[in-house]
């Protein structure tokens, strides 16, 4: 799988699917566009806290100058808290770091 192979390509790919933004708005966020959130959802057996990752968007990156959200959860959100997770993306600031080696920073 991708994630394997290189895990900021898995992100990327994710992202683009998801929101819909070109990969060069993807490339320059930095980690602090993305948060976690747990909103209440509606269930077939009643009510249930649900934990999200959210990544915005600025509206500097956006051609039509918009502001955006996505709220991802499950594996996405899963591969996205993974790579922020790592000693690169720690030390660049970036979601989606420049670099060979994800596990050590130059």
């Amino acid at each position: 799988m991708l994630p394997e192979i290189d895990l900021r390509a898995a992100v990327v790919g994710e992202l683009s699917y998801v929101a819909g933004r070109r990969l060069n708005a993807i490339m320059t966020l930095p980690i602090s566009c993305y948060r976690t959130e747990t909103r209440i959802v509606p269930t077939e057996s009643g009510r249930m806290s649900v934990d999200f990752g959210v990544v915005t968007f600025p509206s500097a990156t956006d051609k039509a100058r918009k502001k955006g959200e996505v709220y991802l959860s499950g594996p996405p959100k899963m591969l996205i808290e993974r790579l922020i997770a790592t000693p690169l993306c720690q030390v660049s600031g970036l979601l989606v770091p420049r670099g060979d080696d994800l596990s050590t920073p130059r």
